[in-house]
């Protein structure tokens, strides 16, 4: 295994819930980094959950980079302020407004980026505003992306309907659901636009 997969393990044994959905796809994403300095822009400060936030402050503490990091809300930022690195800048904004800003934030020549679009919870009863909110923000930093050959993660984006933990008997949420996805023909989710 290799240092990645150790900072990741041990994340997710010592903080993150250690059978988070998310934890194979931000394994991934951090190896796809190969180690390398890099600069993260993430939305939705995480305090429960994976934890990304301090799990990407873990990752540039080891290789170098910022994490720059938006909530709307100041309590997540405020509840993880004391478990990260000074490399880890906290903002409370509206994610969009924040994103449209983000060309100003200082990427190294040679760092890599990282973008995880993780605001707006999504409600499976109308998942509508969730989607569309996680599109403004895809839109407002596309061209940081495209200009930085940036990697692109979206939480909360299922490819089956049946990977939401749902209650049989939560007819809305399962209304719900049928409803999006025959208005829009694809699944639910943050990153469903």
């Amino acid at each position: 295994t290799s240092q990645i997969d150790h900072l990741v393990d041990h994340h997710f044994e010592q903080i993150g819930e250690p059978d988070h959905i998310c934890r194979p796809t931000l394994t991934k994403a951090l190896k796809m980094l190969s180690g390398s300095s890099a600069c993260f822009l993430e939305t939705g400060t995480a305090n429960y959950g994976a934890q990304s936030t301090i799990l990407f402050d873990s990752y540039v503490s080891n290789y170098g980079g910022l994490v720059h990091t938006v909530d709307i809300d100041p309590s997540p930022g405020l509840a993880v302020r004391n478990l990260c690195s000074p490399r880890t800048r906290f903002y409370c904004n509206d994610s969009i407004s924040f994103l449209e800003l983000a060309p100003q934030v200082p990427i190294e020549p040679g760092q890599k980026l990282l973008v995880y679009l993780d605001s707006w919870d999504v409600s499976l009863h109308d998942s509508f505003p969730s989607a569309s909110h996680c599109l403004g923000e895809l839109m407002a930093i596309l061209p940081l992306l495209i200009k930085h050959s940036g990697l692109l993660l979206i939480d909360d984006t299922p490819v089956d309907a049946s990977l939401f933990d749902l209650n049989p008997s939560d007819s809305s949420s399962l209304i719900g659901i049928s409803q999006f996805m025959a208005n829009y023909g694809v699944c639910p989710g943050k990153g469903a636009f």
